[in-house]
């Protein structure tokens, strides 16, 4: 129990860490503009793709190993890009989060699950922003960043070269952390920024 404690401990500072970047990134008056802006340049969305981009990379590389696996909140970066800036930001980031996270490890038993996950919540995080209306976006996100973590947790399943150890990554990825737990405190960040 300690391990898992101290692995879910890590994950923490490191989420806390992009957050404080994301902080300080958005008390910039450029950034805050495009934020309200409803169209954006090729040169604008070029620039925010990178930004989210390294927030995706960043947290990669800090990842937690535990089992062969990375435990990190790539998705978060991905679904913000998407959600904030649309389908281009979004698919993109997803893209190259899903690539980098791939050819870091490319014989791992999370490489490919990774890989289609991060994928995946590009694309839905750009339909999100399409498709859902502006104060609405942040629960929507928060559901589709849930589902998408779990698609991956089904993918690892799925993926390993045998169930026991699909379920043993997984356990110690997903397990620790109550899903309604998870869900409560994601509410209620998200309502402290309102």
């Amino acid at each position: 129990m300690h391990e898992i404690f101290t692995m879910m401990l890590a994950v923490y500072d490191r989420a806390a860490l992009m957050l404080i970047c994301l902080f300080f990134l958005i008390r910039l008056r450029l950034f805050r503009e495009l934020l309200h802006k409803s169209a954006h340049t090729p040169k604008e969305l070029l620039a925010v793709t990178a930004i989210f981009s390294l927030f995706a990379l960043f947290s990669t590389w800090s990842g937690v190993p535990v089992e062969g696996s990375l435990v990190n909140v790539r998705i978060i970066a991905v679904m913000s890009g998407g959600i904030l800036f649309g389908p281009w930001v979004g698919a993109i980031v997803g893209a190259i989060a899903g690539v980098h996270r791939y050819l870091i490890d490319i014989d791992g038993v999370t490489a490919v699950p990774c890989f289609i996950t991060s994928i995946v919540a590009g694309l839905l995080s750009g339909l999100i922003n399409r498709k859902v209306a502006r104060e609405q976006r942040w629960k929507i996100g928060i559901l589709a960043g849930m589902m998408c973590e779990t698609l991956t947790m089904i993918l690892v399943v799925v993926w390993a070269p045998s169930l026991s150890l699909g379920v043993d990554i997984v356990s110690k990825n997903w397990y620790p952390d109550d899903p309604r737990q998870r869900l409560h405190r994601l509410y209620r960040a998200a309502g402290a920024e309102r």
